[in-house]
């Protein structure tokens, strides 16, 4: 982590309105390091043999244990990875305000060999891009000596802002979003800042591949690919884990001298996770780091020999490109933690259903056992371990009852936010389909295009929305696809199925209400201490969170929703109305749309209405409030139905997560309270 790099003496708070903290001192001047190194970050674990033979010039890396007539590559750039809520945006600012690109190339201009070689030290005269330099309208063939930020949706009006607010002189910023962007990469190249989205660019890049060829096309390139860029980082880079998405391949074609992942979790659940980042740094040799890396993980026995190799080669490529800062590490000189935030207390409060509840809940898991117990019995164990995911979505009419709202009394076939009849159903083999291209999970309410490609509905509805339309390009086969048009997925063999649907019935809804009265008397409680106090509610599930935008409002609380469906300016809206609006004292967010990325210090406390089978979707909601900026003591609460899915979950999630979750949910559980619904008195 880096922890003993030396903080530089130039004044890194020359030129914004904010002073720095030491830890992100040391991040920039770390970062700034990398950017001028003569050798690039790859001679970090490269050097020269000594040639005593006569035989040429012979590199060797320990870290990859090979020797290579060739020096490597000049990389610039690598992975920031402060802990959330550590500043990684105000640090990524730094960097771009102490480390400009060289003045002697102007931006807007022509890439040739002779610009190249007159120019001062930075830019480099290697060709980074398959094409020749000189090209017009080729990849890489404008200067641009501003930085190219990608974010997502989400966050494009909130970098914007930062950078007006934290930069005393920001120079030209401009969002290149939305159906009315200026398209002309020549006054893209002439901004200071441009913020754009992985949607964007991958949009851009299928529209370039549609025109490829059309006489009269405009669109030889897509605009940022026309740029050399003097920066380019990738905010929130570990959604770039996979390099078969649109977006990963749109993002790896970009050029520029410096390239920087920014991401507080540049790994998920496995370390394949950073390979697609270190293709976009332009990290070389990535068959061979990887198989040096396979023995990490695996303990005990023969095995740990080669762990501790694989661990030392690890530590020595990675220190080298990646710095890192967490919350509860302390500074060398003086003891004192890095980051002394107001105090987070977390507890959880495990409810009780009703009688009535119970039994609801009870028929619905029960169909869902006999579901798997059918299906265990009809298949082998190689078949059977591929149909998870038919027995994940028998899961969600269980998840639904326990997070609350209306459930359908038949919802062992369907979710509640689901279109009823056959005619809307798209039914897939489970082994065929595995997870959601976009988001890389397991899939969450799974939609079908017209295409037939599958998708999470908030995920497609996201990439679309993107682009302020309700249409646009399927992000596999780029065929037009409408959102109207999406259909629900059933995930189960026909002999299942069939099964399955004999005996349906239109039963009308149940409402399960004891986890909504317990989260009512939490905000209650908060309203009386503070009338001001804000918080923010976080579901997983759509219709839950519209079931309680009519609840709240029925008791007198005002609130404003962000969801993966909303455009740029709608999240934006809703964003400034939750923090400058005193009255509104709630914030409802989908755990996917809005856990990631955002600064929400107005509140202090978050309720998590489910536990989520990814745990880094609830460190980053809870990120979104205990963080640098909040001055008030931070309150978790999580809200567990007890004896259901939701406790299962938790102690399988301790299982696979082990200590780490572990220590998370440790003292959250010890400090859990029971509560049941007076209903049921």
């Amino acid at each position: 982590e880096n922890l003993g790099h030396p903080v530089s003496s130039k004044n890194l708070n020359d030129g914004l309105t904010v002073e720095l903290r030491n830890f992100q001192e040391q991040a920039v001047s770390w970062a700034i390091e990398r950017e001028n190194v003569p050798g690039g970050i790859q001679s970090f674990w490269w050097s020269k043999l000594p040639n005593k033979v006569g035989i040429g010039d012979l590199y060797y890396s320990p870290g990859l244990d090979m020797i290579s007539p060739k020096p490597p590559k000049l990389v610039r750039g690598g992975f920031i990875c402060e802990q959330m809520g550590l500043g990684k945006t105000v640090i990524s600012l730094s960097i771009i305000l102490q480390n400009p690109a060289p003045s002697t190339l102007q931006s807007g201009t022509l890439v040739t060999e002779d610009a190249l070689d007159t120019a001062s030290n930075g830019w480099s005269s290697t060709d980074n891009c398959a094409q020749k330099i000189g090209e017009s309208n080729k990849c890489g063939s404008i200067f641009s000596r501003g930085t190219l930020v990608v974010c997502n949706v989400s966050l494009v009006g909130q970098w914007v802002d930062e950078a007006k607010s934290k930069l005393k002189d920001p120079g030209l910023v401009y969002p290149y979003y939305g159906q009315n962007r200026n398209r002309d990469p020549i006054k893209l190249a002439q901004n200071s800042i441009i913020v754009t989205t992985y949607a964007v660019l991958a949009s851009d890049m299928q529209r370039y591949e549609r025109n490829k060829g059309k006489a009269g096309s405009k669109w030889d390139i897509p605009p940022c690919e026309s740029v050399r860029w003097w920066r380019i980082i990738c905010d929130e880079s570990h959604c770039l884990r996979s390099s078969q998405t649109k977006q990963t391949q749109a993002v790896k074609r970009l050029v520029a001298e410096n390239k920087w992942c920014v991401t507080g979790t540049p790994m998920n659940t496995n370390l394949s996770d950073l390979r697609s980042q270190m293709e976009f740094i332009g990290i070389e040799n990535l068959n061979r780091m990887f198989d040096c890396f396979k023995g990490l993980g695996k303990t005990g026995g023969k095995n740990m020999p080669r762990c501790f190799r694989a661990l030392e080669r690890f530590l020595l490529v990675m220190r080298s490109m990646m710095i890192r800062h967490s919350m509860n590490q302390t500074n060398i000189s003086s003891g004192r933690e890095l980051m002394e935030l107001p105090k987070k207390t977390e507890r959880t409060i495990k409810i009780t259903l009703t009688k009535e509840e119970r039994k609801a809940y009870n028929t619905i898991e029960k169909s869902a056992m006999e579901f798997y117990r059918r299906l265990r019995m009809q298949e082998d164990e190689r078949v059977f371990n591929r149909k998870y995911l038919a027995i994940l979505q028998k899961m969600i009419p269980m998840r639904l009852a326990c997070a609350g709202g209306p459930v359908s009394q038949n919802a062992t076939q369907k979710c509640a936010d689901i279109d009823k009849g056959d005619k809307d159903r798209f039914h897939a083999k489970p082994d065929e389909h595995t997870e959601c291209s976009i988001c890389l999970n397991d899939f969450d309410d799974a939609r079908a295009t017209a295409c037939g490609h599958i998708y999470c509905k908030e995920c497609i509805e996201g990439v679309i929305t993107a682009m302020d339309s309700s249409t646009g390009p399927c992000p596999i086969c780029r065929r037009e696809i409408n959102l109207e048009m999406l259909r629900q997925v059933t995930f189960a063999d026909n002999e299942v199925g069939d099964e399955e649907n004999e005996g349906r019935d239109d039963s009308p809804d149940f409402v399960f209400k004891s986890k909504f009265e317990v989260l009512l008397r939490e905000l209650r409680l908060i309203r009386v201490e503070d009338p001001e106090a804000k918080s923010l509610i976080f579901s997983q599930f759509k219709t839950t969170l519209k079931w309680l935008q009519t609840e709240l409002v029925k008791h007198g609380f005002q609130f404003r929703t962000l969801s993966g469906d909303m455009t740029m300016k709608a999240r934006a809206k809703a964003l400034r109305d939750f923090q400058a609006d005193p009255p509104t004292t709630v914030f409802l967010l989908s755990m996917r749309a809005g856990a990631v990325g955002i600064n929400l210090t107005q509140a202090n406390r978050v309720f998590i209405l489910e536990p989520a089978i990814n745990p880094a979707l609830e460190t980053q909601a809870v990120g979104r409030v205990h963080r640098l900026g909040q001055t008030k003591s931070v309150e978790i609460v999580r809200l567990v139905v007890k004896e259901s899915i939701e406790e299962r979950m938790i102690h399988f999630l301790k299982d696979r997560y082990g200590k780490e979750y572990s220590a998370v949910k440790k003292s959250t559980l010890s400090e859990s309270s029971d509560v049941q619904s007076t209903k049921n008195s």
